[in-house]
């Protein structure tokens, strides 16, 4: 039914235990899964010849020595028995929910990722006990922690759907997101399973990685993994997620179609900014039109860039669009909570719209801009000089 494989790290300490754990539990799996082990880490062979599992010990590795996502997947795809794929991380323990959750899946091309349930456990589970799974689903309900949706460690997916993948550090940041990416970009139903499948983590060290956690998340190979995957744009997590199983069926997430909008509106206002350093200001305004026609929940940074456009166009003399750039600010400024960040640029606003009417001549509308600088902004010290040459003009 399924051909389930993992590279794992070597086993020594508290990670023999763990991945030996996580093995046998895919072991226990019903229907039988075709299982393949890759990497000659120490300790793989010697499990994998003790459990009667398909082993791969040629790995294409970077010069960290560590193994490269895109050589597993090829190879995988490859020598597999089965259509159906999972590429599952060396350390979960997974239980039969996973392969129900995976028969009720009644399409064509397909990802099923879901979150993991974090917990301390350190010892070898008793597996011959008929009923295990039952003792450690109660054990992670009382003491496991679901892990963010940010990070992923089970990938179910159709042989073929994943063809052109970079060369990824295995372990390190960014790939997991990357083929979350990737499947949204090939059309394929991007499935959160977390309702219907409890994947087990049990918590351990990163004394495998050079320096460790920081090196995991923030190392030479974790930049590379980002700019493999093409940048944060290209980080999706579980919650970009196109559908949601749950106890009931499969039903259509709605939260990614608003992820969706907010991240190309951020690449817009990115664009925006790019070309307002650039005095390109056409172009600035164009990307931002598009960026406010998606109609943003955060309105700060369209705040920030209508603010920028303003006092550009106030400082090169065209007080016409800088007055419509600023009056543009105090409307999208109506919509931001109460904070810091909306007095700082409502109060701003008014005093550079009182600026451009008293460069227009405009006498009464300017004392009209800073008095109400002056009430969000009390200790303006210029809007209050000119406030009062505005209102009491010296008779020379």
């Amino acid at each position: 039914m399924l051909t389930l494989f993992s590279t794992p790290k070597p086993f020594r300490g508290d990670i023999e235990t763990i991945q030996r754990n996580a093995i046998q539990s895919w072991l226990k799996l019903r229907p039988k899964c075709e299982i393949i082990l890759f990497g000659d880490d120490e300790g793989t062979d010697e499990v994998a010849a003790e459990f009667g599992i398909k082993h791969i010990s040629e790995v294409v590795r970077n010069e960290f020595g560590t193994p490269l996502l895109n050589s597993l997947f090829e190879k995988a795809q490859k020598i597999s028995n089965y259509q159906l794929m999972a590429y599952v991380n060396a350390d979960i323990i997974l239980m039969n929910d996973f392969l129900e959750a995976i028969e009720r899946i009644q399409k064509d091309s397909f990802l099923m990722v879901g979150q993991r349930w974090d917990i301390e456990l350190k010892d070898t589970l008793k597996f011959d006990d008929p009923d295990w799974e039952l003792h450690l689903k109660e054990t992670v309900k009382e003491r496991g922690i679901l892990h963010a949706p940010t990070g992923i460690d089970y990938f179910v997916f159709p042989r073929g759907l994943f063809k052109d993948i970079p060369p990824f550090a295995i372990g390190r940041t960014a790939w997991d997101n990357w083929l979350v990416y990737q499947a949204r970009v090939l059309g394929a139903a991007v499935i959160d399973a977390t309702q219907v499948i409890m994947a087990v983590h049990p918590n351990h060290g990163y004394a495998h990685i050079p320096d460790g956690r920081e090196g995991a998340w923030k190392g030479p190979e974790a930049k590379r993994n980002l700019e493999l995957a093409g940048g944060s744009e290209h980080v999706f997590t579980i919650e970009d997620a196109t559908h949601i199983l749950t106890p009931v069926g499969l039903r259509e997430a709605t939260t990614f179609k608003i992820r969706d909008k907010e991240r190309k509106c951020s690449s817009l206002l990115q664009h925006t900014q790019g070309y307002l350093q650039q005095n390109r200001y056409k172009e600035a305004e164009d990307e931002l039109k598009k960026a406010i026609s998606l109609e943003p929940a955060d309105k700060i940074m369209i705040v920030s860039i209508c603010y920028a456009l303003g006092s550009n166009y106030e400082r090169e003399g065209m007080l016409d669009k800088a007055e419509e750039k600023f009056k543009e600010v105090v409307g999208f400024a109506k919509e931001i909570s109460p904070s810091t960040d909306k007095n700082r640029f409502t109060g701003g606003t008014h005093f550079h719209l009182g600026k451009i009417y008293q460069n227009m001549d405009k006498r009464e509308k300017a004392i009209k801009e800073f008095k109400e600088c002056l009430r969000i902004i009390p200790d303006h010290k210029k809007a209050k000089e000119i406030l009062g040459e505005l209102e009491y003009p010296r008779l020379d």
